[in-house]
């Protein structure tokens, strides 16, 4: 290995281990996800009777609480610890079994995977639990090889390793999902023809491990037939009642929660598991291990997520180990493997499909659902380009070759190709760290929001109000006392009250609450902060130099606004259009294929037309543009006008390139289902029940 490569593969390992701690504070807590975890671990009794007392993760975070404070990145430091451990293992297993490229290969897949970076990172993640189901692994496969046999002290030492570990994994994950399928998978490797895993094994070290894998698989069984809904040690959990999933539903975690690799996996298992002339028997050893650890694993995760909760996958680490070796050996061999990049392209591409149009496919390796990442997450684009960046670069080693007689040129080509294919996934996780993790944050975090509160307050300490959110975790982020308020008219009554107060409230509530302040204050909320996606920090008194943000008072007034030209249409005395404004980029006309907007001036003069929405057709020459929308984007329904409003509606349009030059005419009217909102008066064409509001002129 080159000097140059070496350096290269080192700094590839140190960026990826780097994305995985840095800035672990800097994003909020996911609440209620990742602040119920918190609370759990920060209010954990001395004396714990509950199940929480097999959640080692919760007690690690506990201990980080009491040690360095009650931070968010203290609730996550533990996660990251137990992440770099989980890597400092792998490299140990494979660097010294296999060698030390395939050691740091192994590493990179490990640290760069989705599932294994947000595990890490988030406090709902469950690292703790792979480093130690690893450490079972580990030492189960250490006391079942020959290299134990040079002595009863070497023996006993690796046999005590083990059964600290089977403690540790027990506590942290239970025995059914922690220790178990590891333990399984070293008795089944230890019983394999010696043909088949290429190596004898150490007789003792078999009996052993078969003998704990029979107990601690007889008491999982006996858990499962008893079926209580009370905490199991056996089962790291109790039953729930929830409905059995399908087979395949932990294929499917893997597939998005394994990503980038997750392409690479299935033929990477396949070819390693397929018996290669010249392949040294301890990677085949490692390799059926491995393979069958995996198994075990899908199996317990199927049986708890049947009956006892959602769980993690955490046999990552095997899975990161098969992808090493192969990665490893792909690289140092010269011939092209057209067939495995044929495979890899089509998984590829699966992946990239499931992520561009599945937002959720990003997280489904957390123990979560229902987070709803539609509307924020708008990383289609992004997801493409780093998936098929790693892709290509897995293709160019996979497809290309390098003359076998030379072998300079053979070590160069293993060193460049690894570490370009490494490489190319720590940007995969770069974008999870940088900017899905971020946006994650920013709609289901309301951190931005207190921080912005402590800013702007100056200090003072005014009085701080947390509306239909719960207060647990501003706990993290302000040491002001938060009051829960769960009814608008308490919330309201709150914010009318002389002095500065503060609340915060998911900004779906805006429209509701604005309403109910302005009736009985004359006046709109004031938005000092709306950083947060989904959440908005409100003031009860304007702040000087800082804008209303306040989208309600942007477009909602109380006063006629001088804009566009009038119209004056009535719509069933319930609606009225006083005027239109045409914003084309050319001044007095738009071209194919250019964008325009729209600006309406409603009133609302009499009863709500509540379930209606706006219709524009933009008609000329036998051809049409459609604008069908709801008022204000959808933002402030119908429901929430009140008569003497005026409300600004702007939307922007796209002319059609099989437009042809001419005039055409902007008609506007409103509809439900197939039923139209009368026109009761207006000063142009009004046929069909809508009015002719403007003209577009296309050149």
């Amino acid at each position: 290995m080159s000097s140059r490569t070496d350096a290269f593969e080192r700094l590839t390992v140190l960026l990826a281990l780097l994305f995985l701690v840095g800035g672990i504070g800097l994003a909020g807590l996911w609440d209620p996800w990742e602040v119920d975890v918190a609370e759990v671990a920060r209010t954990l009794p001395d004396r714990p009777d509950s199940k929480e007392v097999a959640a080692l993760h919760a007690w690690l975070v506990r201990l980080s609480f009491h040690t360095l404070g009650t931070h968010a990145w203290t609730s996550r430091l533990p996660g990251v610890l137990a992440a770099l451990a989980a890597c400092g293992l792998v490299f140990a297993w494979v660097g010294r079994d296999i060698g030390v490229r395939a050691g740091r290969a192994s590493v990179v897949v490990l640290a760069t995977s989705v599932m294994f970076v947000l595990q890490a990172r988030l406090v709902l993640g469950d690292t703790v639990a792979v480093v130690a189901q690893a450490w079972v692994g580990f030492a189960a496969f250490r006391v079942c090889s020959p290299r134990v046999t040079g002595g009863r002290s070497k023996l006993a030492a690796t046999t005590l390793l083990l059964a600290t570990g089977l403690l540790v994994s027990t506590w942290a994950s239970g025995v059914l999902l922690g220790p178990l399928p590891p333990l399984l998978a070293a008795a089944a490797w230890s019983w394999l023809p010696a043909e088949a895993p290429a190596t004898p094994r150490s007789p003792t070290g078999r009996w052993l491990v078969s003998i704990a894998s029979v107990g601690l698989g007889f008491g999982v069984v006996r858990a499962v037939r008893t079926d209580a809904t009370g905490f199991s040690f056996w089962l790291g959990g109790g039953a729930l009642g929830v409905n059995p999933p399908t087979f395949d539903a932990a294929l499917e975690v893997l597939f998005h929660g394994f990503a980038p690799w997750s392409a690479v996996f299935p033929v990477a298992l396949v070819v390693m598991l397929t018996p290669t002339k010249g392949r040294a028997p301890r990677v085949q050893n490692l390799a059926w291990l491995w393979a069958m650890w995996v198994a075990f694993n899908y199996v317990a995760w199927t049986l708890y997520r049947s009956r006892y909760g959602i769980p993690s996958f955490i046999a990552i680490v095997p899975m990161s180990g098969v992808v090493g070796l192969w990665l490893s050996e792909v690289t140092q061999r010269s011939r092209p493997r057209r067939a495995s990049a044929i495979a890899v392209a089509l998984f590829a591409g699966l992946l990239i499909r499931d992520f561009v149009l599945y937002p959720e496919s990003a997280i489904r390796g957390l123990p979560t659902t229902d987070v709803g990442l539609a509307d924020v997450v708008g990383a289609g684009l992004a997801w493409s380009m780093v998936f098929g960046a790693f892709a290509a670069a897995l293709l160019i080693v996979l497809w290309g070759s390098v003359d076998a007689n030379r072998r300079d040129d053979r070590r160069r080509w293993a060193g460049t190709a690894l570490s370009w294919v490494l490489l190319s996934a720590v940007a995969v996780s770069a974008f999870v760290v940088l900017d899905l993790q971020p946006s994650l944050s920013r709609a289901l975090s309301s951190k931005a929001l207190y921080d912005a509160y402590e800013e702007l307050d100056e200090g003072r300490q005014s009085p701080l109000v947390s509306y239909r959110l719960s207060p647990k975790g501003a706990r993290y982020y302000t040491d002001t006392p938060v009051i829960e308020v769960d009814a608008r008219r308490d919330l309201v009554d709150y914010l009318a009250q002389p002095g500065q107060r503060w609340a915060v409230l998911p900004e779906a509530e805006l429209p509701r609450v604005n309403k109910a302040y302005r009736e009985k204050t004359g006046r709109h909320l004031f938005v000092a902060d709306d950083s947060s996606t989904r959440r908005i920090l409100v003031a009860s008194e304007p702040i000087e130099g800082h804008e209303n943000l306040n989208f309600v008072a942007r477009y909602i007034q109380s006063e006629l606004p001088q804009i566009g030209n009038r119209v004056d249409a009535n719509f069933d005395d319930r609606v009225a259009l006083r005027s239109l404004s045409v914003e084309l980029p050319h001044g007095d006309f738009v071209k194919p294929g250019e964008r325009f907007s729209l600006t309406w001036v409603w009133e609302a003069i009499g009863a709500r037309p509540t379930g209606f929405e706006f219709f524009v057709h933009v008609d000329g020459f036998d051809r049409r543009i459609n604008g069908d929308h709801k008022p204000v984007q959808g933002r402030y329904p119908f429901r929430y006008w009140t008569r003497g409003d005026f409300i600004i509606d702007t939307q922007t349009l796209t002319v059609p390139l099989t437009f042809s030059a001419g005039d055409y005419g902007i008609y506007v009217g409103l509809f439900k289902g197939d039923r139209r909102l009368e026109v009761r008066s207006a000063n142009d064409d009004a046929s069909d029940d809508r009015v002719r509001a403007g003209t577009l002129r296309v050149r």
